[in-house]
């Protein structure tokens, strides 16, 4: 037993000679032979090392739940931690009513203030809760805000039918985290004070806003073009990304699809027919969009939509269109965007196939969901 233990101290501290190893970890939670006592045991012996930090978790099983949520307390508790990127993410679907509430309350403590004994001053950097299929709400963003100013890259794009982050949360958020430059979230926690705020001079310009639009649209008022105004004027690299979902007004679709938005990405995942919708992306975004997904059934008037986007929109790299298009439609529009080819980023069908559909790419097979930046 002497002799083991002694094997184990030396292994351990071969392993902390080469820290590097440990600056990258994910604790993978989906597999059925995952033990806690071994995930723990890394925490405590090399928890001081992480850098970035990920956790992936069938949410169903609730020892595993539980587990994740220890992982979290866990390292809470490290010494002398240097963690500055964090992202947990759900792999299966909710169990009936579950709103996560225990990893909202593990993550307040997490992003909340550390002691000095327990760790030097620091700040998270980078936080992906996009795959946190939870109910969180002000006070978990408030925590985050106040005790990490160093945030630069912050997802809040989960799939809980809900949002309950409000403006003034996202509003204080972006007065503390001045260095902020990438930031997901839903229309639903947006104003036009925020977008004023992040236009101001004391700050780092933000590159990034990726906007998810939804059934709450139906009753709120949009952002306004003055507002997008001054953003663009004083950042004109700036760039956003809008999705519109299946519960989406489709009145409320124009309103929102504003010609001063420096668009980059477009998902239109509405179900219905988007000819106008199609035309207007075609006169406002031609200088900027590069990416556009359309969920919409097929008509002739989509088809010479279509055509004409790819004559105008000139820096399209990826085209996704979910429905059954016109032969000579597909031909046009490659002999319009030879780069979709050349990128082998693009989903245009002229023949039905079996579902899901995939890009055509060397690399990998990769879906839409998993390569999509709101992901």
């Amino acid at each position: 037993m002497l002799r083991a233990n002694a094997f184990q101290l030396r292994i351990n501290g071969i392993l902390d000679r080469y820290t590097y190893l440990w600056r990258t970890f994910g604790f993978n939670l989906n597999k059925d032979n995952a033990e806690f006592r071994n995930f723990a045991d890394c925490v405590v012996q090399h928890g001081r090392h992480f850098r970035d930090v990920s956790i992936y978790l069938y949410q169903k099983d609730a020892e595993k739940r539980k587990c994740a949520v220890e992982i979290i307390n866990l390292l809470c508790k490290v010494r002398q931690g240097k963690l500055n990127k964090f992202g947990i993410y759900f792999t299966g679907e909710n169990p009936l009513f579950y709103a996560g509430l225990e990893f909202v309350e593990a993550l307040k403590t997490f992003f909340g203030y550390i002691p000095d004994e327990l760790s030097p001053k620091h700040s998270l950097v980078e936080v992906n809760l996009s795959g946190l299929q939870a109910a969180f709400d002000d006070s978990l963003i408030d925590e985050l805000s106040k005790n990490h100013p160093e945030i630069e890259s912050l997802n809040l794009f989960n799939r809980i039918l809900v949002c309950k982050v409000t403006p003034d949360c996202i509003l204080r958020l972006v007065k503390r985290c001045q260095k902020l430059q990438d930031l997901r979230v839903y229309h639903t926690s947006l104003s036009d004070e925020i977008l004023e705020t992040l236009a101001e001079d004391d700050r780092s310009p933000i590159q990034y806003l990726a906007v998810g639009c939804r059934r709450e649209l139906k009753y709120e008022s949009d952002l306004t073009s003055d507002a997008w105004a001054k953003l663009v004027a004083k950042i004109p690299e700036f760039r956003v990304s809008l999705h519109f979902d299946h519960t989406v007004p489709q009145v409320k679709v124009a309103d929102v699809l504003k010609p001063e938005i420096p668009l980059k990405q477009l998902r239109l995942e509405t179900f219905t027919i988007l000819i106008d919708e199609i035309k207007t992306v075609s006169r406002f975004y031609c200088d900027t969009l590069e990416t556009l997904i359309l969920q919409t059934p097929n008509t002739y008037e989509l088809g010479v939509a279509l055509l004409d986007l790819a004559h105008t929109c000139k820096q399209l790299t990826c085209l996704k269109v979910y429905c059954i298009l016109d032969k000579e439609v597909v031909q046009g529009i490659h002999a319009e965007l030879p780069q979709l080819r050349e990128k082998g980023n693009y989903i245009l069908k002229s023949e039905m196939e079996p579902e899901p559909w995939m890009i055509p790419t060397r690399k990998s097979l990769l879906t839409v969901q998993q390569e999509f930046p709101f992901k």
